[in-house]
């Protein structure tokens, strides 16, 4: 019976949607709280993403802390950034793949 409940709670998050507005938004975008003051009005699941991001950190792993779908943060993160609550720091993906591949080069002359 609670498998329901695990579809409706993200549904009622997001205001029923399935995607950000924002493009710009990926696993490995970095986000941050702008203000120290976290508005009480706010849902508790927005709330805790403020909470979350007191340092910079990335979509993938604000969700992996929060126990959340990737896609229903980045709603939420959406949501907080169109508000002036956070604030985005977009990371250039073509930097991160070549990161990604000398890590995995290295890795692969170790074995």
């Amino acid at each position: 019976m609670t498998e329901g409940h695990d579809l409706v709670r993200p549904y009622i998050m997001t205001g029923g949607r399935t995607r950000a507005q924002r493009r710009d938004l990926r696993v490995e975008t970095l986000l941050q709280t702008k203000t120290d003051h976290i508005p009480p009005y706010l849902p508790d699941e927005q709330q805790m993403v403020l909470d979350r991001c007191t340092r910079a950190i990335s979509v993938a792993e604000v969700a992996a802390h929060l126990n959340l779908v990737v896609g229903v943060v980045m709603i939420l993160a959406d949501d907080l950034i169109s508000a002036g609550l956070l604030d985005v720091h977009h990371t250039d993906p073509v930097e991160i793949e070549l990161s990604m591949l000398t890590k995995m080069i290295e890795r692969v002359r170790a074995i």
